[in-house]
């Protein structure tokens, strides 16, 4: 299975991802965190406005168009460089934002591809289309992150669960009763 996870900036992919780790043991890479160094290293913008690599990633919201951008030189002309690399060292690919990246994906790995969007659209605004093509329609499955964080996890955690076959949805309720929610940030 290739899982990727999709969704605007802020909606909680990341969060969502971590939270899997953590509970299922599944392992993940985000696009951002996978192209740093390389994005970095081909953008004298970055190198201008940065002293390091690390400094660009953490103020990417400051400057999606260009790392969406230089994500796709990092795919041209194979549009699966970088989810090759990432389903190479994990499980869960974290915060695609191009539908031809996307859509290159399920051309090559037809239906081992899962897709699901983290979806916080009735909380926060949506993200450009200049730096996320990629819709909620696109995707497989949709997870609401529109009430709280607790109903979030739980329902994450029951559909990934059984995605990756980890425990049954009894089991699943039972262990995330026994996870202490404080070693995530809530």
């Amino acid at each position: 299975m290739k899982l990727f996870v999709c969704g605007a900036k802020g909606h909680g992919k990341d969060f969502l991802c971590e939270y899997l780790q953590f509970a299922l043991g599944v392992s993940f890479v985000s696009s951002s965190e996978a192209a740093m160094d390389e994005v970095y290293r081909n953008s004298l913008y970055l190198q201008s406005k940065y002293s390091t690599a690390r400094e660009a990633h953490d103020n990417r919201d400051e400057d999606r168009p260009v790392w969406f951008d230089k994500i796709v030189e990092i795919n041209t002309p194979d549009i699966t460089t970088l989810s090759t690399r990432i389903f190479n060292v994990c499980e869960i690919y974290c915060g695609m934002r191009n539908i031809d990246e996307l859509n290159g994906a399920k051309s090559k790995w037809g239906s081992e591809v899962i897709t699901v969007y983290v979806d916080a659209s009735k909380r926060l605004e949506s993200e450009p289309m200049r730096s996320n093509t990629i819709l909620k329609d696109d995707c497989t499955l949709s997870i609401s992150n529109n009430r709280s964080k607790e109903e979030f996890l739980i329902n994450s955690h029951l559909l990934f669960a059984k995605l990756f076959k980890r425990d049954s949805p009894m089991e699943a309720i039972r262990n995330l009763v026994n996870i202490h929610l404080s070693r995530i940030e809530l």
